[in-house]
């Protein structure tokens, strides 16, 4: 249980930086993680991945 607290302050933590950079409410920003199940080099822990997905609206005038 000790790891999972530990990645929910990282994952604060990057929510924090990421809504900071875009200049939005921290709330405005989800980071979550997944597992590979053991496919291919970062399942076999030989390396790390990282995925971004946005959502983006024009700007009320």
């Amino acid at each position: 249980m000790p790891r999972r607290r530990k990645c929910c302050r990282i994952f604060r933590r990057c929510a924090s930086f990421i809504a900071e950079d875009l200049g939005c409410h921290m709330d405005d920003v989800n980071v979550k993680a997944t597992t590979t199940e053991k496919l291919g080099f970062t399942g076999r822990g030989e390396g790390i991945a990282c995925e971004a997905v946005a959502l983006l609206r024009k700007a009320d005038k």
